[in-house]
């Protein structure tokens, strides 16, 4: 299995502001005294400068607009509700449960479905997990998540935005691994995604050990990362707040890689974590403070990779 990309789906923030629905389990999204029509114009540059950015490095980026007659202050964030995935001989989307009702509004698959069908990729099968919502259940897609799909192996930190029994059936579907856990944000309460901590790139993963209170659990993680020969870039706390960990690798049609990250995490980056994303491809950053300041994600959740054959 590959893990690495060279074609991602972005959705333009149209209707971008503060979420307050989501705001109670995302400590990383702030209030804002502009207009709303001056963030949405802000953060639509900042989407587009970004798209353009991973173009011009010959990445792939297909690019929709946000669903038509709904507000969805978070729909730049296309990666929670769809996953993309090759079983076999077959190309998989997979849309997830959400845990707000204007999240929920954000999935568009007919949408993705025909933009794909434009490029000559054929979707072969849908899993659809949205209707664990009925049941309370929670899984929001490569946020709740980070894949090593080469190995099989799902990792996740169980939150009010993920639970343990859709994590166990995504599991079984795609025939996964799952290890489940538990982790502390920067003001000590559970990590709402898990790509706000770990990022796992084809031969490394970045991660925050100190997130992760208990001993066993983190011991746990890194003798998975040891067995699974992954190089390991680690974080502190603080550097979470930045957005440290919220970065991808993507590579070009030519086998580039590229590690995405915004400005702002490379900025807090030390010298010899740089060097050593360094190590795996080139760095890009992306200018994007206002999405990640009023919307509470960065620069890896602007993006939803697609795998097909």
């Amino acid at each position: 299995m590959k893990q690495v990309t060279n074609t991602v789906l972005m959705v333009r923030p149209d209707y971008f502001g503060f979420n307050p629905e989501t705001a109670k389990t995302n400590p990383f999204q702030h209030t804002h005294i502009e207009s709303s029509q001056s963030i949405t114009h802000t953060a639509g540059v900042e989407f587009s400068n970004m798209a353009k950015l991973l173009r011009s490095k010959g990445i792939q980026v297909f690019d929709i607009t946000s669903n038509k007659n709904v507000v969805t202050p978070d729909a730049v964030f296309p990666n929670n509700w769809l996953s993309s995935h090759i079983v076999g001989d077959k190309n998989v989307l997979i849309t997830y449960p959400m845990l707000t009702p204007n999240r929920r509004a954000e999935r568009q698959v007919d949408v993705v479905i025909g933009i794909l069908k434009r490029n000559n990729i054929e979707v072969d099968e849908i899993i659809d997990l949205s209707y664990l919502e009925d049941e309370n259940l929670v899984l929001e897609g490569t946020g709740s998540m980070v894949f090593d799909r080469e190995h099989k192996i799902v990792y996740a930190a169980l939150s009010p935005r993920t639970s343990q029994q859709a994590l166990e059936l995504f599991s079984k579907k795609l025939g996964y691994t799952p290890i489940s856990f538990h982790a502390k944000d920067h003001v000590g309460l559970e990590l709402y995604h898990l790509n706000m901590m770990m990022n796992m790139g084809e031969k490394y993963v970045v991660w925050c050990p100190e997130a992760v209170p208990d001993v066993e659990q983190r011991n746990q993680l890194h003798a998975s990362f040891v067995e699974t020969k992954k190089y390991q870039i680690k974080l502190t706390p603080d550097q979470l707040i930045h957005m440290c960990a919220n970065t991808i690798e993507l590579a070009n049609d030519t086998g580039k890689r590229f590690i995405v990250m915004s400005q702002r995490a490379q900025m807090h980056l030390t010298q010899k974590q740089h060097e050593e994303f360094s190590m795996f491809g080139e760095l890009v950053s992306v200018d994007i403070p206002t999405i990640e300041h009023i919307g509470g994600g960065s620069a890896r959740c602007m993006v939803a990779e697609l795998f097909y054959k």
